[in-house]
């Protein structure tokens, strides 16, 4: 089993704040998942271009679902890339959302004892982002 400790969180929840409080206070060194995400995914026939015009086109959610087919690689390989670490998945880095890819992704997990999932707080929301009123169509 390893030691490390993995924070999964969504965008704009304070990933990047957690990640540097445990190491500076572990006194080891943080990694960013935001740091290799393209670099891994390029390993496996990303087309950054491709990706460019379907942001163009679809916007952000258009762009980054593209990027998720590669999700099972980037993520193995982010893992494999440190020792004695925290792991911060970036906002980009919470994928597993095509049931495959999932399971391949659970599988670069499991020696990892220490995942956390990071969401914000109901009653204090996210920094910057205003509150939800009501839930979004179907």
């Amino acid at each position: 089993m390893r030691s490390e400790i993995v924070l999964i969180v969504p965008a704009g929840v304070g990933k990047t704040t957690t990640a540097n409080e445990l190491a500076t206070g572990l006194g080891v060194p943080r990694l960013s998942m935001d740091d290799v995400l393209l670099e891994h995914a390029r390993e496996v026939g990303f087309d950054e271009d491709h990706w460019k015009l379907l942001r163009e086109k679809l916007g952000r959610p258009g762009a980054y679902r593209y990027l998720r087919v590669f999700g099972s690689h980037i993520v193995r390989r982010f893992l494999e890339s440190g020792r004695d670490c925290i792991f911060d998945f970036g906002g980009g880095g919470a994928m597993g959302e095509f049931p495959d890819e999932f399971a391949r992704i659970s599988e670069s997990l499991a020696p990892f004892p220490n995942v956390v999932l990071l969401l914000p707080c109901a009653d204090k929301g996210v920094p910057g982002v205003p509150p939800r009123t009501a839930r979004p169509p179907a």
